[in-house]
């Protein structure tokens, strides 16, 4: 059976993401042939890719430790010397060369050539409007890890063949689609946020926060829509609604938060990342056992 991971996006929350990996990785020993992934997914899903399938519980160990000395420094910086003024003819609000450097340090494109994993990113070019998938062989895949990153206005667009390139999940939040086209029979899927929206005050909303809290509710509606259709097919074709359809039944787990993690995803503190990790490994333990 070919087994499919598939990783949203959401920033920071996807320490939350580690921690579910750690139980099904280390504890229940899972394996993996495909991974795809959005965003923060593709970070992490990457990581994982560099790995044979045989390896994954040394490769979350290692995600883990990595996870462990992230902060804000080492993901964004402010533009010197003026600031958020720099957004002007740099189209970003923070310099994100940090994580860009952080990707070069530990994406190895060998070790990602050799994998028997098949890893899938996904990326929104801004001049064609194209979302584009990227494999794990392509040469361009780090560039396409760094874009499908990139948060939108936050974080600066990646140049792939002509055309920018930012995060993936403006598009395409949850890539079911990927898994699916790859041939999976088997889908985990790891959200960093829960299907039904978390109301909040507009008032604690801050001027750089709204921004952020419209793409996070574009990308709640886009994940809904995707797992709706997903699950409502599979109803259908165990009903034998679907005789002549092309589609197939596909099993699937799935792992979420019970709550809104954080109000600000680019917001990387080291006493919530670890909060956040622990936290995926408890739902994802509870979850499970069900």
């Amino acid at each position: 059976m070919k087994k499919a991971l598939v990783l949203t996006g959401g920033g920071v929350k996807g320490a939350f993401q580690v921690g579910a990996l750690y139980h099904l990785l280390v504890d229940l020993g899972k394996e993996f042939d495909i991974i795809t992934g959005i965003s923060v997914g593709a970070l992490n899903g990457s990581f994982l890719a560099q790995y044979n399938k045989e390896d994954l519980k040394q490769a979350i160990v290692d995600l883990w430790d990595l996870w462990l000395i992230i902060d804000n420094d080492r993901i964004r910086k402010s533009w010197k010397p003026f600031g958020f003024i720099h957004y002007l003819w740099e189209k970003s609000l923070y310099n994100s060369s940090p994580l860009e450097n952080l990707i070069d340090e530990h994406l190895d494109l060998e070790k990602l050539k050799n994998s028997n994993i098949i890893l899938n990113v996904g990326a929104q070019a801004v001049g064609s409007g194209v979302y584009r998938k990227f494999c794990g062989k392509d040469s361009t895949i780090k560039d396409a890890v760094k874009a499908s990153a990139a948060f939108p206005v936050f974080l600066k667009a990646v140049e792939i063949e002509g055309d920018l390139y930012v995060d993936g999940g403006v598009k395409e939040v949850a890539p079911l689609r990927h898994a699916i086209g790859l041939g999976a029979e088997h889908i985990t899927i790891i959200n960093t946020g829960p299907l039904d929206s978390i109301t909040v005050n507009p008032r604690d909303i801050s001027f750089i926060e709204y921004p952020m809290r419209m793409i996070e509710l574009q990308g709640d509606e886009i994940v809904k829509d995707d797992l709706r259709e997903f699950i409502e097919t599979n109803e259908l074709l165990r009903s034998g609604k679907l005789i002549d359809s092309p589609k197939r039944i596909i099993e699937y787990d799935y792992i979420e938060p019970e709550k809104r993690l954080v109000k600000n995803p680019l917001e990387f503190n080291p006493k919530r990342i670890r909060e956040m990790i622990q936290l995926g490994y408890d739902v994802a333990k509870k979850t499970m056992q069900k």
